[in-house]
């Protein structure tokens, strides 16, 4: 009778040394890191709290000699905006980890949201990503979101996607 590695006793779990939670502000990000709080509790692991900052320019097309503001001015206003809103989401989870007991590392990042956290969980040896499984609607049935497809796509490390909020 052929036997598999699931029949054999002497295979042990992978560790769960590092989890890494990319953060986008949302509510679907939240409930991912609650999931991956309570893994960390289970394993003893460090959770990796990660915001990526687009890089791209915030406008398009010509400036205007009059306008008040060159776009690389206001593309670094957005900029600086919007790691201020990835610090403070960044602080609420550290706040939630410390509160549970779990080791946590913060990192923001100026890259697409997909680059970032597929660098970051090379760089780190990190064991399992979990994403919010947020949804869009494109003419039909929703689909999951972009960075979620993507890191899917690229990365061989496990991913935990949470499809509902919950409160955690």
């Amino acid at each position: 009778m052929p036997t598999s590695d699931a029949d054999d006793s002497s295979v042990r779990p992978t560790p769960l040394d590092d989890i890494l939670v990319p953060h986008d502000t949302k509510k679907e990000s939240v409930a991912a890191a609650g999931h991956a709080f309570r893994i960390a509790q289970m394993f003893d692991s460090t959770v990796h709290g990660l915001y990526a900052v687009e890089s791209s320019n915030v406008l398009d097309g010509p400036s205007s000699d009059d306008a008040e503001y060159s776009h690389e001015e206001i593309d670094a206003i957005v900029r600086q905006e919007l790691e201020r809103q990835g610090d403070a989401a960044l602080t609420q989870m550290a706040d939630r980890a410390e509160s549970r007991g779990v080791s946590f590392v913060r990192e923001i990042r100026t890259a697409s949201a997909t680059q970032a956290i597929l660098d970051y969980a090379e760089e780190n040896d990190i064991d399992m990503i979990v994403m919010g499984k947020g949804r869009r609607k494109i003419d039909g049935p929703s689909t999951i979101g972009g960075d979620l497809l993507h890191v899917l796509q690229w990365t061989d490390i496990p991913v935990l996607t949470v499809s509902n909020p919950v409160k955690l």
